[in-house]
């Protein structure tokens, strides 16, 4: 690793796209509208630093910081965020269609209002963020930390939270229309409702969901906890004891034949 360099100084709407950036220091500095685009920044610094209107999409952050930084209508659409640690910052407003949080640390990071369409957010920790009025639409959040994150009003629909850790989130009005809830932890999570669970594609395995609630759904949606490969079980049951009732009847008109 090259010995780090630090840059910490105006860079507003500056062209730096398809720039190499990599294991640099540009905390504090000011990305106004500045031109990412392609940009590789692998492993540098941009703590504190105003990004707000940046183009930074088809970027590569991965393991880049990002800590408390302002990202507000940044454009990071098919950004690389693998590994990367932008806790505390904003994203409120910003597009991030198919960007990439993969293991990311996003601990208490705003996206109010942001457009997370396909992100991946799986294994990532999104502890104490804020998600409300997000787009979360075909997101990927499977086996994601989202401890007391705020999801009010936030678009789940089609998303995978699958094994998602989602204790103490806030759930209210938001839209879980085919979110695979499969295996997630719903312990202390307040503000969800029997309608918004009703309408999820699944709830197989799914903890701490509220007893009145629970009771509700397996009355009313009892397919809603039946995993994939369960479902199968009963057709397969009922098909084995259509052959042997056939063999059975085959093998009585021999008998009969044979008189």
């Amino acid at each position: 690793m090259t010995k780090m360099q630090k840059m910490g100084r105006d860079l507003n709407h500056k062209d730096l796209q398809g720039k190499s950036l990599n294991n640099l220091d540009f905390s504090n500095s000011r990305f106004v509208q500045t031109n990412l685009r392609k940009a590789v920044l692998r492993g540098s610094w941009v703590n504190n630093a105003n990004l707000q209107k940046a183009q930074l999409q088809r970027a590569d952050l991965s393991r880049a910081t990002f800590i408390e930084s302002d990202l507000r209508e940044a454009n990071l659409e098919d950004a690389n965020l693998e590994s990367a640690d932008v806790h505390d910052a904003d994203f409120s407003g910003a597009n991030l269609v198919n960007c990439n949080f993969h293991k990311a640390a996003v601990r208490r990071a705003k996206f109010p209002g942001a457009n997370l369409h396909q992100a991946n957010l799986k294994e990532a920790d999104i502890h104490g963020a804020d998600f409300s009025d997000a787009n979360l639409y075909s997101a990927n959040l499977e086996l994601t930390n989202a401890n007391r994150v705020n999801f009010h009003h936030a678009t789940l629909t089609n998303a995978r939270l699958v094994g998602t850790n989602l204790r103490h989130s806030r759930l209210d009005k938001a839209n879980l229309q085919g979110a695979n809830l499969t295996d997630a932890d719903f312990g202390y999570a307040t503000g969800y409702t029997v309608e918004q669970l009703s309408m999820s594609h699944s709830l197989a395995g799914a903890k701490n969901i509220k007893p009145k609630i629970k009771a509700v759904l397996l009355d009313t949606s009892p397919h809603l906890f039946v995993r994939p490969e369960d479902a199968s079980k009963p057709v397969t049951s009922i098909a084995q004891s259509l052959r042997n009732l056939l063999k059975s009847i085959v093998k009585s008109v021999k008998g009969v034949l044979q008189l």
